[in-house]
């Protein structure tokens, strides 16, 4: 069926059921999650290992996990849609763009890949959130008073 490419309805519907790897998507099984771990919503793929040790390990008051980096001060707001959507009616048009930042939106300065598959910055002045390579590389710069659109052809270029 074209609504849900190389599964069987049977393995669609298991795999919308499961809980999923918070990098990469992949349903999680005894078999690809490592045993206590901080970050029990990560497969043993390298690279969501790699993302899982530099990411928050704290649960926000909604019950999801936090999507920022480990050891940072102040939390983001939860990314997940439903609680996006919920945080838009409540602050209604004054909402901030913070507030309206989902998961799923791409990283605003490498547009490489969604906000949910990787640690997360806010980039202070900037005021939006991006995967924590590129908003690392940006807040560094920005300290040392280089260009920011400098710093994000570079980011751009490092992705490629």
């Amino acid at each position: 069926s074209p609504y849900h490419k190389g599964y069987t309805c049977e393995q669609w519907q298991a795999y919308q059921a499961s809980r999923k790897c918070r990098y990469c998507a992949v349903a999680l099984t005894e078999k690809n999650t490592v045993p206590h771990s901080a970050l029990t919503d990560a497969c043993k793929a390298e690279e969501c290992q790699q993302r899982a040790s530099k990411a928050c390990t704290a649960l926000l008051v909604c019950g999801h996990p936090c999507g920022g980096i480990l050891g940072e001060e102040t939390h983001l707001p939860c990314l997940v849609g439903e609680c996006v959507k919920k945080r838009q009616s409540e602050e209604g048009k004054a909402a901030k763009a913070l507030g309206a930042t989902n998961g799923e939106d791409f990283c605003e300065i490498c547009f490489v890949e969604g906000l949910e598959a990787a640690p997360c910055v806010q980039v202070g002045v900037l005021a939006c959130v991006s995967c924590a390579l590129c908003g690392g590389e940006i807040g560094e710069s920005m300290a040392g008073g280089e260009d920011y659109f400098w710093v994000y052809e570079l980011s751009k270029m490092s992705r490629a």
